[in-house]
């Protein structure tokens, strides 16, 4: 038909696969891929999402699997006070920076130096590299990559003193299946960030949820890292540490830190993935510089 298709539920579940062809759809709620593989070939498929919920995709069957471009909404209500930023990854595969634009000012002038605290000045948007342990510029092209996270200002104009609420979308093939992002250490920065006390740096990566999905910080399985990680949160104003008990929304960038002298590895099982779909962005007002005080035992493990 010519229509768009509204589903709330939906299930995919026929070794033949299911193809949409010239046409629209859409999901508001879960959507499950049991077996066969849900091809959006030509027109759109959208997860929506609003101020209250978000769609999102259950664990996906042993034989079930994605083809073809899905648009997955996230939905980033107004700021609340000036600086407001966030650490965002992409759910999808097959995507570039690009794709952010058609909703977010994105600046890409990258001065590195002279830094304010600890970020490059000129831009609202940045990666971090673990291997410098320093924030670095992107641009249009820079790849949406798997797991990768990015940290972004959220801003309506050059003043940054306002936000109006909006939806984000990433467009491209859902990302599913067990994914293991490797977290990357760098002697030359000093020691491991869990053991170091004085130059925390090695170790330091930012990445973020791969999936369309909430997944629980205790179904991360964590090798040679951390099994904590940290995010931006606007209560504490500034970032916080997420345990056994939180859980990641997505779209969500977070920081992850090897455990020791030697890279490690961060797994996100697709069985593991949550139905929760509550699971604000977390974000935080910052200005710089500031203060942040941190205080750990010796090994870092408190």
């Amino acid at each position: 038909g010519t229509a768009t298709n509204t589903f709330y539920d939906l299930t995919i579940n026929n070794a033949a696969g299911v193809n949409q062809n010239g046409t629209a759809a859409s999901v508001t709620n879960v959507l499950t891929v049991t077996s066969g593989t849900l091809n959006n070939s030509s027109g759109t498929f959208t997860l929506k999402s609003d101020a209250t919920k978000y769609a999102r995709i259950a664990p996906v069957g042993p034989t079930g699997s994605f083809s073809g471009n899905f648009t997955i909404e996230r939905y980033l209500p107004s700021r609340v006070a000036n600086h407001l930023w966030v650490d965002l990854s992409s759910p999808v595969s097959n995507t570039t920076m690009a794709d952010w634009e058609n909703e977010l000012i994105l600046v890409y002038p990258f001065t590195p130096n002279p830094y304010i605290g600890d970020y490059p000045q000129g831009t609202n948007v940045y990666a971090y590299d673990e291997p410098s342990a320093l924030y670095v510029e992107v641009n249009s092209g820079t790849l949406l990559s798997m797991g990768k996270g990015f940290e972004l200002e959220l801003i309506d104009n050059a003043s940054a003193n306002s936000f109006a609420a909006r939806t984000l979308t990433s467009v491209g093939t859902p990302n599913y299946g067990d994914k293991t992002i490797p977290v990357s250490y760098t002697a030359a920065n000093g020691g491991a960030y869990a053991l170091d006390t004085t130059n925390n740096a090695s170790g330091e990566n930012l990445i973020g949820n791969p999936f369309a999905s909430a997944y629980p910080v205790s179904a991360l399985s964590p090798s040679g890292t951390l099994a904590t990680v940290d995010i931006l949160d606007i209560p504490s104003g500034g970032y916080i540490t997420l345990a056994s008990g939180d859980i990641l929304g997505p779209h969500q960038g977070f920081w992850a830190y090897t455990s020791g002298n030697a890279p490690g590895t961060m797994t996100f099982s697709e069985a593991s993935k949550s139905t929760n779909n509550s699971t604000a962005i977390r974000s935080v007002n910052k200005t710089a510089p500031y203060l942040q005080l941190t205080l750990s035992i010796a090994d870092g493990s408190n």
